[in-house]
This record gives C-alpha cells, sequence and structure tokens, in this order.
C-alpha cells in the first residue's frame, strides 16, 4: 500500500510538468502585452520596451520556457507578480485556505445532503419522494453557481439585508457562498447515487437481505450503500476538483479573498507569474484529491485494497 502510494505521488511530477507547459504555452501565445498592461497607456513605447527587457519577455519562446520550469521545478518558485512585486508562492499559500473551505463546503453538501437525496429517491422509486429528490438533483445540476450567487446576493442581502454580501469578516459571509457552491455540487452527485443504489437494490443479495427480515436501514446502510459508492465517490472527487477550479466564480461574486480571485484579477492584468502559478497550485491539489480517492476505494472495497498492497 505504501510502495503503491508512494508512485502515485511520483507520478504526480510528469503531470505537473505537462501542465506548466501547456500553461506557459497558452499564456505566451495568448494575445496581449504585459508591460503596456502594468504601465498604463500613457507609458512610452521606450519604457515598455525596457520593462519587457527587464521581466524577460523579449527572449524567445524556448528561453523563457527553460527559465520558467528551472524556477519552478529546481527552486519551487512562482516568481513575482507583475503588478505587486509580491511573491506569488506565498501570495498564493496565504490565500489558499479560503479556496479549500469553498470546496470543503461543495464536498460536504454533496456527503450530507446529495447522498441521502439520491438514497431516498431509489428506495421510493417513481413515487413523489423520488420526483421532488429528481427535481431537486436537476436544478443542482442545472442552475450555474455564479447565477445561483446572483440569485442569493439580491434577495438575501439587498432585498432582505440578512447577510452581508462580500468579504469573510463571520460566519456570515459564508453563508451565501456556502449556499450557492453547494447547492450547484449537489446535483451530479444525487443523480449518481439515485443510479447506482436502484442498481444494487435488484441483486440478489439485497433480495435475500429482504428475504431474512433484515431491517430497511440495515439493507440501505449496511449492504446497499457500501456497494454503490465507489462510482459516487468517483464523482464526488471530480466534483471537489470542479469546485476548486469554479471558485474563481464564487470567489469573484462574494469578493473572497482565495485563489480564484486572485487569479481573476491576475488575469484582467496579464500578471502571468499569477495565472501560470494558480493552475499549477489547482493541477497539484487535484491530482492530491484523486490519490485520496483512490485511497477511500481500498476503505470501501476490501478487494481493491488487496490489489493495491499487491503492487
Amino acid at each position: 500500500m505504501v510502495k503503491y502510494v508512494i508512485k502515485r505521488i511520483l507520478l504526480i511530477i510528469p503531470i505537473i510538468l505537462i501542465v506548466a507547459i501547456l500553461i506557459f504555452t497558452i499564456m505566451y501565445f495568448t494575445p496581449g502585452d504585459a508591460a503596456r498592461t502594468i504601465l498604463g497607456n500613457q507609458a512610452t513605447q521606450e519604457q515598455v520596451e525596457a520593462l519587457m527587457e527587464s521581466l524577460g519577455l523579449n527572449d524567445s519562446y524556448f528561453k523563457q520556457l527553460l527559465n520558467f520550469l528551472d524556477q519552478l521545478f529546481l527552486h519551487f518558485d512562482f516568481g513575482t507578480s507583475y503588478i505587486n512585486g509580491t511573491s506569488v508562492m506565498s501570495t498564493i499559500i496565504s490565500k489558499l485556505p479560503n479556496t479549500l473551505l469553498l470546496a470543503a463546503m461543495a464536498l460536504a453538501v454533496q456527503i450530507c445532503v446529495g447522498i441521502p437525496l439520491g438514497i431516498t429517491a431509489a428506495f421510493h422509486q417513481n413515487k413523489w419522494q423520488d420526483i421532488l429528490c429528481t427535481l431537486v438533483a436537476l436544478l443542482g445540476a442545472s442552475i450555474p453557481a455564479f447565477f445561483v450567487a446572483l440569485v442569493l446576493i439580491l434577495l438575501l442581502s439587498n432585498n432582505l439585508h440578512l447577510l452581508p454580501s462580500y468579504g469573510i469578516g463571520s460566519w456570515q459571509n459564508w453563508v451565501m457562498p456556502f449556499l450557492a457552491v453547494g447547492f450547484s455540487g449537489l446535483g451530479p452527485v444525487a443523480r449518481q447515487t439515485r443510479s447506482q443504489m436502484l442498481e444494487v437494490i435488484r441483486s440478489d443479495y439485497i433480495v435475500t437481505a429482504r428475504a431474512k427480515g433484515l431491517s430497511q436501514k440495515t439493507i440501505k446502510y449496511k449492504h446497499a450503500l457500501p456497494n454503490a459508492l465507489i462510482p459516487v465517490v468517483t464523482g464526488m472527487g471530480n466534483s471537489f476538483g470542479n469546485a476548486l477550479g469554479g471558485t474563481v466564480v464564487i470567489e469573484t461574486a462574494f469578493s473572497i479573498p482565495g485563489v480564484g480571485l486572485y487569479m481573476y484579477q491576475a488575469i484582467g492584468n496579464r500578471d502571468l507569474p499569477v495565472i501560470r502559478g494558480g493552475v499549477i497550485v489547482i493541477s497539484i491539489l487535484f491530482c492530491l484529491v484523486m490519490l485520496c480517492l483512490d485511497l477511500a476505494y481500498a476503505f470501501i472495497d476490501p478487494r481493491i485494497k488487496a490489489q493495491y498492497e499487491k503492487k
């Protein structure tokens, strides 16, 4: 098991290398002038050329790429922000807890709301409980997070004045972001849980458990749910990864100082080190989430754990 974990961690290195090359290439060939954006339209061409020379933007593509990879993999440094002049690495680390908290909120809603919705819908198939749960899941999967955020701000903040619309000063500031990111994430998990539970409850061992007279609760949570969880956990991991990338929208809507808002502001200012650093950090987190999913499979299914121990 330990050997397998070490192999998976080492596998993250080539993945991050590919991501680093891709994001550098995309930003290099994206139209726009970083030096002009930094200095503004009033700057002379000589000032722009001098800044580009000092930032190394006049170098060839391959020279800039090698410098970037050397800085990233040998010195573990994302560089310095063009706009603020601060270390990108230290700034991202300071803002990362807020982004992780938002993603954890989405995961908590998926576990506490999405899975029970799917179980309820499956065990009351074609009844009103199934229709209601399916409707909630479809709404959660169909309505974008930014639209939910705007509706919540208009309703709870602007009209009813119940909650603050921005910032992270108190727990009240987190209520609307929690609702927005959570509602958008529960839909896919609820639908996946319902689908898997419907497949499992038709299995022979579930029929046998009912014939033995076991209670509905025991059948649900001891026999059916563990066997339906692996595809559901996979979906939850993907949703958690999407939540990490999608926090740009929620953080911007509620002015939460996280990695998403930091990247959004950097895109507008063409702050290349911040954009590249943010994408790489999110990629690393997503890889770690996938590793945690694989380990979770081992706890859910002993057969998978036995396979891991052989590797």
